[in-house]
């Protein structure tokens, strides 16, 4: 009797056990490397007014979040209602945040906006599922002081003769972001099992951001916190993330012509 019994057990277990959830993590998720592109920003911008010559720009990003479709609320397809939305405590950004879940990446580093940036910024251990929303946060960490940083000058028309238009008044501006500040991206994609038809292809998750729409427009006339402000807004419209397979590194040739 005890024997039939166990033997009913071990098949409950192994019908149970089928769906992999009784095996280690790693076969209940897939590893998916992460890239941040970010193509350069022109240093000077000229407008019909004025021109700006940026000698310092970057944004420090903090960190990374996915989201499941059902933990996902619909609310990130739409824009934040108020932009006070974006913001959140630096102080808590920095020591309020426990990196705990698979979905969760722990980035800190300085984009240089004026130089193009190309990195592998890690590796997440994504369960499968659907995936509807990215969470990316920017804050001040022990790489950066700010957020967000632009510095350089502005200059526009003196009131000199047409014989002297060269002559131009040069005005110093510094824009120093804070706050951290970070915004539920909508995506739409999935984490599936290997199959025999996509036989483990690995899969890299490509984050973009696209500033320079948001920079040749940069309100130096405004208070500083208003310029902030117009950054802040812009990159909700300038980040997007796609997944994509991960393409084999192509070798040198190195034979000689």
């Amino acid at each position: 009797m005890w024997q039939v019994l166990i033997t009913k057990i071990l098949l409950i277990a192994a019908l149970v056990c089928s769906n992999q959830t009784c095996f280690g993590h790693g076969e209940e998720s897939r590893k998916v490397n992460v890239r941040l592109r970010v193509p350069a920003i022109a240093n000077v911008i000229s407008h019909s007014k004025q021109s700006i010559i940026i000698n310092e720009a970057y944004l420090s990003l903090f960190s990374l979040e996915l989201f499941p479709c059902q933990k996902y609320s619909k609310q990130a397809e739409t824009p934040p209602g108020n932009w006070l939305d974006w913001f959140i405590s630096s102080a808590y950004a920095n020591h309020g945040v426990a990196f705990t879940e698979p979905t969760q990446l722990s980035v800190h580093r300085k984009i240089n906006l004026l130089q193009a940036t190309d990195w592998n910024i890690g590796e997440l251990d994504i369960p499968y599922g659907n995936y509807c929303a990215i969470n990316v946060t920017f804050a001040h960490h022990q790489r950066s002081d700010y957020s967000l940083y632009f510095s350089g000058a502005s200059s526009s028309p003196g009131t000199a003769s047409p014989d002297t238009v060269s002559k131009v008044a040069e005005y110093p501006f510094e824009v120093r972001g804070t706050y951290g500040f970070g915004e539920n991206v909508a995506v739409e994609f999935a984490i599936l099992k290997p199959t025999a038809t996509n036989n483990n292809t690995p899969l890299s998750l490509e984050i973009s951001i696209a500033p320079q729409a948001i920079v040749s427009e940069l309100p130096l006339d405004n208070a500083e916190h208003h310029i902030v402000r117009h950054v802040v807004l812009g990159l909700a419209n300038q980040l997007s993330a796609t997944l994509v397979p991960l393409m084999p590194a192509i070798p040198h040739d190195t034979k000689k012509n």
